[in-house]
């Protein structure tokens, strides 16, 4: 888990950019996340949290031309977890691969 920054999922298939205010997640309140997610295909996101809590992000659309060096295709996303706790990030592809990243928001 991780409250900034980039954070590693799971290994070879997901990685996150945490685009922060402060140095915390937040609850409540829109973040932004970049992604990168390896397979092909269409991506399929959302978050569980606290309490089984399912959230999709606010928006997200695929990005090029990105200096960052992780592998894999990259997304720009905007969440907003609605409560404090851990938030587990789950990506899919629609060629199969499947990929998470934990975070802790609050």
């Amino acid at each position: 888990m991780g409250a900034g920054g980039e954070i590693a999922g799971t290994p070879g298939v997901f990685w996150a950019l945490l685009f922060l205010r402060g140095d915390r997640l937040p609850a409540g309140e829109q973040v932004k996340i970049a992604l990168k997610v390896t397979g092909s295909g269409e991506l399929t996101l959302s978050a569980v949290g606290p309490g089984g809590a399912t959230v999709e992000p606010v928006s997200f659309d695929s990005h090029d031309g990105s200096t960052w060096t992780r592998p894999g295709d990259e997304w720009g996303s905007y969440w907003a977890f609605p409560t404090a706790g851990c938030w587990t990030l789950r990506a899919e592809r629609t060629d199969g691969t499947r990929g998470a990243v934990t975070l802790r928001a609050g």
